[in-house]
């Protein structure tokens, strides 16, 4: 593991913290920024003010950098990742996107966040699905439950936070991925009270969809995120709702009017453009 000097980094990165007005024990709510995070916002924002001085490459270039830095931080390859502006967008990917319809059950254990069920209730609504909730064990998800769960008829899906919101509770990633890929059901997971406090390797847990908020552990500006899609949920997903720049050739823009609804070949099929450039910049 790395060494750092945390003094330094105080100092360099959290004058504010140096200078004693606060000290952070904990960033579970809202993280705070970093001194190179504000500079690379302002530094886009300046370019972007005049943008003859903002060139194509350089514009698309801050997300491509993006994707590759939470591809090299989650162990994923990079085609899996989608910027996204929230946690939500994902879990609302998953919740109206899957291959779900009447008979389908998904699970959810209770005391989650409302982004990781409320887009699951207003979709079941439409897609005549069904939603049901473990009930919590001591105030807190009851993982034998969920387990047991995972094995009722009609199991389809199961969406739960890495990490509860309220009380700490680290969910066994590598215990529910391989329950779930042994009854073939989708894992969904809720990862913003993680990412960049726990480790995590996708190559060697395997999550369906995982969705991440930056304004958390990842001291990002807000707007900023991105969802995991693993390769054999790519196709099954439908991009919901439809992006110009989801299809395959849309980097050529002499080529727009052309119409082929032929989506990209990962998930950036998923990204809602426009996205604000300036604060994946700061993510970065």
């Amino acid at each position: 593991m790395p060494s750092y000097d945390v003094e330094r980094l105080r100092r360099e990165e959290f004058p504010w913290a140096a200078a004693g007005e606060a000290v952070y024990l904990d960033a579970a709510s809202t993280g705070p920024l970093p001194e190179r995070t504000l500079r690379a916002q302002s530094e886009f924002s300046r370019k972007r003010a005049a943008p003859h001085r903002l060139s194509h490459d350089e514009q698309f270039s801050v997300l491509d950098r993006c994707r590759t830095l939470v591809a090299e931080l989650v162990g994923a390859e990079e085609g899996t990742i989608a910027l996204s502006v929230n946690t939500g967008a994902g879990i609302n990917l998953a919740a109206w996107g899957l291959p779900l319809g009447a008979g389908s059950v998904v699970v959810i254990p209770d005391r989650e966040f409302p982004a990781n069920v409320y887009p699951w209730m207003a979709a079941a609504k439409v897609r005549e699905y069904d939603v049901r909730i473990v009930p919590a064990r001591d105030g807190v998800m009851d993982e034998e439950a969920v387990f047991a769960a995972l094995d009722e008829p009609g199991t389809r899906v199961l969406s739960l936070s890495w990490v509860g919101f309220s009380t700490g509770f680290v969910a066994d990633l590598q215990r529910l991925s391989e329950a779930c890929r042994a009854r073939d059901v989708w894992l969904v997971v809720d990862a913003i009270q993680g990412v960049g406090v726990l480790p995590l390797d996708l190559r060697t847990t395997q999550i369906d969809l995982l969705a991440c908020g930056g304004q958390k552990w990842l001291l990002s500006p807000w707007g900023s995120g991105f969802t995991y899609v693993h390769p054999r949920a790519l196709d099954a997903l439908e991009p919901q709702p439809v992006s110009w720049m989801g299809v395959r050739g849309s980097d050529d823009f002499s080529s727009l009017v052309d119409y082929d609804l032929t989506w990209r070949d990962g998930a950036r099929r998923f990204e809602q453009i426009t996205v604000p450039f300036q604060d994946f910049a700061g993510m970065a």
